[in-house]
């Protein structure tokens, strides 16, 4: 869904306009359109997914497995002092915690990140979250979050899989998927596979994995504690052929 501002001083999100006051929990959201904040006055707040926190120890914000791969931008050409993020585009003060999140559009104002276009205040936690882009937190921003800070990523990384299975963590459930000889990132639709990783297929989908359960490698590459050839004998060193390495067949070449 598209969203065009008309208004100086607007606070818009992709997802939730303004967490004013009480707990708003955000999950499993995903902001790809476009939000053109087109704001001359400088003092309005655009997110992907939240457009402004307020400023109040009742308002608290939790983000979680959401997907920024949209635009926010302000196309106004005198865009004054209004911050545009792809997660949040004002804290001011409230308490933010934001989990498991790919932000990876487009934002663009005088004042824009990838996660907070301004943070203000110490009360913003970050945990396990990835981003393209030029920064996580907008010029001007006042405070920091704790944890983590979010990784930057190439495309390489994220058409790999290797950010998607992270993404996922140790979650019993898997939110984030892709199917990897078609998604260049990862997406939150179970109609993709899930990546799945091991030291023999790498990143790889459900049902991808090599059939006879031996990985290809050369000896200067294996790093070994318990080796033993097919007749279970142990071995010191490995040599070429078929090999077990801590459990697992191995041809060396």
């Amino acid at each position: 869904m598209n969203i065009n501002n008309s208004c100086a001083g607007g606070r818009q999100g992709g997802i939730l306009g303004t967490a004013q006051n009480g707990k708003a929990t955000v999950e499993n959201c995903t902001y790809s359109g476009t939000l053109d904040g087109n704001d001359a006055g400088g003092s309005g707040n655009y997110g992907g997914i939240i457009g402004y926190v307020n400023n109040s120890a009742s308002a608290i914000a939790i983000i979680n497995n959401c997907l920024f791969d949209g635009q926010v931008v302000n196309n106004n050409a005198a865009p004054g002092n209004c911050t545009f993020g792809g997660i949040v585009g004002y804290n001011n003060s409230g308490t933010v915690t934001i989990k498991n999140c790919l932000s990876i559009g487009t934002v663009r104002s005088t004042r824009a990140s990838q996660f907070f276009g301004a943070l203000n205040g110490n009360n913003s936690t970050f945990e396990n979250n990835y981003y393209m882009g030029d920064n996580i937190n907008g010029p001007g921003s006042g405070g920091t979050a704790a944890g983590p800070a979010p990784v930057k990523v190439t495309e390489e990384q994220l058409a790999s899989g290797e950010v998607c299975f992270k993404l996922n963590g140790d979650a019993e459930v898997p939110a984030w998927y892709q199917t990897l000889s078609e998604d260049a990132y990862p997406v939150l639709d179970p109609t993709h596979k899930v990546v799945l990783y091991d030291e023999v297929n790498g990143y790889h989908n459900e049902g991808d994995e090599d059939p006879d359960g031996i990985g290809n490698c050369q000896l200067s590459t294996v790093n070994c504690q318990l080796i033993y050839n097919m007749a279970g004998q142990r071995l010191s060193k490995p040599q070429k052929g078929i090999n077990i390495v801590n459990g697992k067949k191995i041809l060396l070449s």
